[in-house]
Parts: structure tokens; C-alpha cells; sequence
């Protein structure tokens, strides 16, 4: 008796508000102090996990999110007005028209911050177990009567017997935009989007790219490395288009192993056990984008 007497005084059960400190591995933790909620769940994992549980099971949609910069009205002299408001200093979801105001998401990350992207996911390569992979991509859109785009991907590659170029069709496929939600970070320099895409893929036939070629509108080049890691790929892309080039951050939920992971949960613990996964999933989505834009402070 003695014994659980000593041990709930310890642990702050017994009422007298004695709590000692409890070292539990690297963290110490108070335990018995009494609280009404548990830790608060910040606005911007609620997004993301509200944006996962709308898009995730519906066939055929990508979902991911992109660095960039949430640009008001036009660019002024090629350069981009960034969004701002003094003294707001708070994360979290931004909808300009809401507030009458006239804005786009510009998906540059700059080539200084593309370069150290690239330095921090590659020294994370061997340590996190990382699948690397680099490819040179030709991407080709032609328009729909719908207003919608039909791009046919190119792989292109290097034939090192012959050292002729080799060009294979990669993929043909329809996009549809199903929602955008953009997230302001006013204390880094990086802004970044959600955005949900409904995927339709068409036959790859030479018959059928021919087909298309009436209405060719654009072509761009990408130079793309890809690290995967668990259910999340990071992709880095060096765009080109005419005479522009743009530099480009990725994070892309790979969805058979998200529908995978909460279908194992559902059957294990049923529709709690499938929340509280999907709600780890969107954590884990959010922190690593928020991981990512915090190596880029905001210079004052």
C-alpha cells in the first residue's frame, strides 16, 4: 500500500498537485497537471487534413502540394509581388477573394532555393532511405474543346551505343483542376498550394498523338529528379518553355499507398482507426511542406 501511495503521489494522482518529473526517454513530461483539451490542432494540419479526406478515395485524382509564392495582381517589371500584410506574422490558409483582392500562385521556388533543395534532399538520400531518380522529360499540350489540355509526356534518354537520342512516349493524359487552396507563411520566403487534379489517361498510340497534332499550343522541357520516401515523392523540376525557365518544388502524395495504408487500418479498428490514420497522413504531408519552406526564413 505504501508503495502505490508513494507511487501516486509521484504521478500527481493523489490530489496534492506534487507532480515530479518523469523522464521518458529524451522528453520529460508533467504528468498530473490537469488540462481540459488536448494539444490544439494548428488551422493549417486541419486543412490539409480536411482537403485529404475530400480528394483521397475518389478515382483517378492527383493530390500535392507545390512551393511557390502567392503573387498579388501582375508581375511589376518581371518581378513578383509577393503577398503581405505588416505585422501579420501567422501561417495559415489564404483566399483572396475573400478580401476583394486579385491573386495567383506563381510556382517558382528560384533557382538558389532549387539548388538547395536539391543539397538537403540529397543529403537525405542514404540517412532516410531515399529512392533517387533523374529523367529529362518532353511534355507537348494540345487543346480540347472542353478548354481543358491533353498532354502527351516524352521520356527522353541517351542510347550510350549509339549515342543517339531516344525519345519514348511516357504518358497521354487529361487533366481537370478540381480545387486549389493556397497557404500564405509570411515568415518564410516561400508560400505553398494544395491542389487536387482528376487524371485521365488515353491511349499512348502513335495513331492517336497524331491525331492531336492539329492542335498542338506548347511544348516545355523538364529536367526532373524524384526522391521517394515512404508515401510522399519530391519531385525537382527544371522547367523550360520558349524562352523562360522556371524552378520547381513537389511534394506528391503517392495515393495506392495512402488507400493502402487507411484500407489496412478501417479493416483493423474500423472508421475511428481510418480517421485517426488519415489525420497522421495529413500531418505527416503537412510537416514535411512545412519543412521544406522553413529553409527558406524570411529575410527582413
Amino acid at each position: 500500500k505504501k508503495e502505490v501511495n508513494k507511487r501516486k503521489r509521484e504521478e500527481g494522482e493523489d490530489g496534492s498537485g506534487s507532480a515530479k518529473r518523469v523522464n521518458n526517454g529524451d522528453n520529460y513530461v508533467l504528468p498530473g497537471i490537469p488540462k481540459l483539451f488536448e494539444r490544439p490542432v494548428a488551422t493549417y494540419e486541419e486543412d490539409f487534413y480536411q482537403f485529404l479526406r475530400e480528394f483521397y478515395a475518389q478515382p483517378s485524382v492527383e493530390i500535392e502540394a507545390k512551393l511557390g509564392r502567392i503573387n498579388l495582381g501582375g508581375q511589376n517589371n518581371g518581378q513578383i509581388t509577393r503577398v503581405s500584410y505588416p505585422g501579420f506574422n501567422s501561417e495559415g490558409s489564404f483566399d483572396a477573394s475573400r478580401c476583394g483582392m486579385s491573386a495567383n500562385f506563381i510556382s517558382d521556388v528560384e533557382k538558389i532555393n532549387h539548388e538547395k533543395l536539391n543539397k538537403y534532399l540529397n543529403d537525405h538520400v542514404n540517412t532516410k532511405n531515399m529512392i533517387y531518380r533523374h529523367t529529362y522529360l518532353l511534355d507537348r499540350f494540345y487543346k480540347t474543346s472542353d478548354r481543358n489540355q491533353i498532354r502527351v509526356t516524352f521520356e527522353v534518354a541517351k542510347d550510350y551505343l549509339t549515342s543517339k537520342t531516344v525519345i519514348k512516349v511516357l504518358e497521354v493524359m487529361k487533366k481537370v483542376n478540381l480545387r486549389n487552396q493556397d497557404f500564405h507563411a509570411p515568415q518564410s520566403e516561400l508560400d505553398y498550394r494544395l491542389s487536387a487534379k482528376l487524371e485521365e489517361r488515353l491511349p499512348n498510340s502513335t495513331e492517336f498523338i497524331n491525331s492531336l497534332q492539329p492542335n498542338k499550343e506548347l511544348e516545355r522541357f523538364k529536367d526532373r529528379i524524384s526522391y521517394t520516401f515512404q508515401m510522399f515523392s519530391f519531385d525537382l523540376t527544371m522547367v523550360k518553355q520558349n524562352d523562360r525557365t522556371q524552378f520547381e518544388m513537389e511534394i506528391e502524395l503517392i495515393r495506392d499507398a495512402v488507400l493502402e495504408m487507411v484500407a489496412k487500418a478501417e479493416h483493423e479498428g474500423g472508421e475511428k482507426k481510418k480517421d485517426f490514420t488519415l489525420r497522421m497522413i495529413a500531418q505527416s504531408f503537412c510537416s514535411n511542406v512545412r519543412g521544406l519552406i522553413s529553409l527558406f526564413p524570411r529575410r527582413m
